[in-house]
């Protein structure tokens, strides 16, 4: 029931932004305005439902063409909405203004998707630790048609650059679980002295659980869901996106530094007093502007580095993006975390 409830809601959700978006900007006086915005909402919610597993001809361009139809009506509806408000205010501007906000939008954000990730670094001292490490941290890579393996290998030739002791996948990293063999063959290059670490999103359960955890075993990566392990000098922790409740309960506060891996940024206030250090993703800080309000309204960790008394909690903005190829005011991200000595 609830799954039918959410798509209803989607599906009304995308035939409002189209009918809004298309009123403002036209009209809907003909017949033909008044059906188009039914007919293209039934056309890309079809395309979504399809894209994902369509590998034909075509399949990266209709993927790339199918969610930046999604990006672009969400801008579309949101600059509707405002020239609708400015008219309310007696503020007559050009109705079709709105369309030309959109195209500029869409293609800055596509732009801004495309560039390689920006670098974080982060300082984190504390004086559990005995001696200098540094992390790499990559979240929300969501592998498939919209990431191609050459981008997969760039940022991976910045991380081998950075030299880390250790690196970590907090989540989201395969998108889809057919012809991967490209990007599994990067991961085999990548190492750390004190190792790689994985651990579910919400992505691994959606694209089914157990070929993801056989992704990660192919590429090399250490599952930590739900399991604790110690490596240079470090307690590491990690828990699946689905959290086992008893293995959370049990955590604790160690002589040595206590880090958790977790995909979704919950329960800082609840975590802080078991846990030095927790690593997350999952928010991509919204993504795209202004969707990115309604995710802070969600989350209230998002983005960056959060502090309570010694614990820390650093949230990673995505190192790529989900679904639209789009990033308008957040960045790609690879985060640098080094842990120094207090």
């Amino acid at each position: 029931m609830s799954t039918f409830l959410f798509f209803a809601f989607f599906i009304f959700t995308i035939s409002l932004m189209h009918y809004v978006s298309l009123w403002q900007c036209f009209g809907n006086g003909t017949l033909f305005l008044k059906i188009l915005p039914l007919l293209l909402s039934c056309a890309l919610v079809f395309l979504l439902s399809v894209v994902r597993n369509y590998n034909g001809p075509g399949a990266v361009f209709v993927f790339f063409l199918t969610y930046i139809w999604l990006g672009g009506i969400f801008f579309w509806f949101c600059s509707a909405l405002v020239f609708i408000l400015l008219k309310i205010c007696h503020l007559n501007i050009p109705a079709y203004f709105s369309l030309i906000i959109t195209a500029v939008l869409t293609i800055i954000s596509v732009w801004n998707a495309a560039k390689e990730p920006v670098i974080k670094y982060v300082e984190i001292t504390n004086p559990k630790i005995k001696k200098p490490v540094l992390i790499a941290q990559v979240s929300d890579t969501h592998l498939g048609k919209n990431i191609k393996p050459i981008r997969l290998k760039k940022l991976f030739d910045t991380i081998k650059t950075n030299k880390p002791d250790m690196i970590v996948f907090t989540g989201d990293i395969f998108e889809e679980q057919k012809n991967m063999q490209p990007y599994i063959d990067l991961f085999k290059e990548l190492d750390a002295p004190c190792g790689k670490y994985a651990v579910s999103g919400n992505h691994e359960y959606y694209g089914g659980l157990a070929a993801n955890k056989q992704l990660f075993k192919q590429a090399g990566l250490t599952d930590l869901d739900n399991k604790t392990t110690e490596t240079c000098g470090l307690i590491l922790n990690g828990v699946s996106d689905i959290p086992d409740n008893n293995f959370l309960d049990s955590l604790k506060k160690n002589e040595k530094f206590n880090i958790l891996l977790m995909h979704q940024p919950n329960d800082f206030e609840k975590l802080a007093p078991k846990i030095d250090l927790i690593l997350s993703g999952h928010a991509h800080a919204g993504q795209i502007w202004p969707f990115s309000y309604l995710v802070a309204l969600r989350y209230k960790h998002y983005r960056g580095l959060y502090t309570i008394g010694e614990s820390n909690l650093y949230v990673n903005q995505g190192t790529f993006y989900w679904g639209p190829p789009m990033r308008l005011f957040t960045n790609n991200e690879i985060t640098l975390i080094k842990l120094n000595e207090k």
